[in-house]
């Protein structure tokens, strides 16, 4: 089991929906968007605990399969402001929202990029 999880789906803040993003690479729900070029989409993300588990701060960076940055993937706190990389903090097993934009640029084609997840998780009791 994961102990953070990120979320699609127009997840509710503060709640435990949305529909729960592939990981390890499986692709098997990914955050997607299907963009005409040079258009963008910003799809309603959450991150939240499992497990009973908290953490007091999570750095979230969008990177390709290298674990290099990329441009046309940015996040967001407040849906206002994005960069490659935000930190949410006092996250719980309740969903904490966040933003991902996709651009698209001159090239349309398939692109797959990752949210790597940087955190310290205290364990439940």
């Amino acid at each position: 089991m994961d102990l953070i999880g990120i979320f699609k789906g127009s997840p509710t803040a503060g709640a435990r929906d949305g529909v729960e993003v592939s990981t390890e690479g499986l692709m098997t729900a990914p955050v997607e968007a299907k963009l005409e070029r040079g258009a963008s989409e910003v799809v309603k993300c959450a991150i939240r605990c499992e497990g009973g588990c908290t953490c007091d701060s999570a750095t979230l960076t969008a990177v390709d399969m290298s674990d290099e940055s990329v441009a046309w993937l940015t996040l967001s706190k407040d849906n206002d402001t994005f960069s490659n990389s935000i930190t949410l903090t006092n996250l719980d097993d309740t969903n904490t929202i966040f933003y991902a934009r996709i651009q698209a640029g001159s090239y349309v084609g398939n692109e797959t990029a990752c949210i790597r997840v940087d955190a310290e998780v205290a364990s439940g009791v």
